[in-house]
């Protein structure tokens, strides 16, 4: 488990032109049980796009459970390429070292603006296991566990939240990616159920519910295309029936007349 959650807020601004200010928004979550000093630090291997990056504040004490918001500015050059895809990287760390540090990576997109965007992202699951059949009192004996794919293709996906938390992300996750995003969860059957919520860059959120004991799981992409296949088979054969149907017509008629 990380001891501290990084997301990029969407208030934060990742579409910029040659010779904006940048401003990067990052939320930080403590999930230590005691009030911790930490420190805050930003860096790319892109330095040459922009000026120095600038983090208010540079370092904080946190209470347990509680988030602190830390800026991260710039401004681009000028002359920097229309299309140029920029990654740079916020890091939290414990001041005393005492805990591994913990990053959240992000994309600045230079000129290139998207359209409005009023769409939330896309979230698809398969469930691997099932608690149905479960009683109340045997239910710790057993888990089950989620992989979906979550993607927002037009201002890019922002932040991902789980509650309870525990989703992970199969791979590395740069806030701002129009790629779909790979996420697990595993759980006792004791808790059937985990609420994600996702953001993109033009803050439209959406909060995705996945109950394992629910009557209406989401059809994974196999068992859509069995459905789609059946039902076009079903068709074909109806139309077979009724071509079948009409030649025979035709063939009694031209007897009748001979």
């Amino acid at each position: 488990m990380p001891t501290y959650i990084v997301d990029l807020l969407p208030t934060s601004k990742i579409t910029v032109q040659p010779g904006e200010r940048v401003s990067l928004i990052f939320n930080v979550t403590s999930l230590q049980s005691a009030t911790d000093s930490i420190t805050f630090l930003c860096q790319t291997s892109q330095q040459q796009y922009f000026q120095q990056l600038i983090v208010r504040p540079l370092s904080s004490n946190i209470l347990p459970g509680k988030s602190i918001q830390v800026e991260v500015t710039t401004a681009l050059y000028s002359n920097v390429p229309q299309g140029t895809q920029i990654v740079v990287e916020f890091i939290v760390q414990s001041y005393w070292g005492s805990q591994p540090a913990t990053s959240r990576a992000a994309y600045l997109y230079v000129g290139t603006y998207s359209n409005s965007d009023t769409d939330s992202p896309a979230f698809r699951y398969s469930v691997k296991s099932n608690c149905k059949h479960l009683s109340s009192d045997s239910c710790s004996q057993a888990t089950w566990n989620m992989e979906g794919s979550i993607q927002d293709s037009n201002s890019g996906l922002i932040s991902v939240t789980s509650s309870p938390t525990g989703l992970q992300f199969q791979g590395s996750f740069i806030a701002g990616t129009k790629s779909p995003v790979p996420v697990y969860y595993s759980a006792s059957c004791c808790l059937p159920k985990i609420d994600i919520t996702a953001t993109d860059a033009k803050s439209n959120s959406r909060v995705f519910q996945v109950n394992v004991n629910s009557d209406n799981e989401q059809l994974t992409d196999a068992e859509i295309t069995a459905i789609v296949l059946g039902v076009l088979l079903i068709l074909v054969l109806i139309i077979l029936i009724i071509l079948a149907c009409l030649l025979c017509r035709k063939w009694r008629s031209h007897d009748l007349r001979h």
